[in-house]
């Protein structure tokens, strides 16, 4: 898979940048994006 990410173009360097931590398990990358979700409601909540 990091391969994949490897061959992408340079229009995605955010991608670039993590490419060799990518792929992470399921349950990491969905409690990230869970945290990342759960923050952002949090800050919106505080306005």
């Amino acid at each position: 898979m990091a391969t994949h990410f490897h061959a992408l173009p340079a229009e995605f360097p955010a991608t670039h940048a993590v490419e060799d931590s990518l792929p992470v398990p399921l349950a990491e990358g969905f409690a990230f994006g869970l945290e990342l979700i759960i923050d952002s409601l949090r800050r919106l909540g505080a306005r």
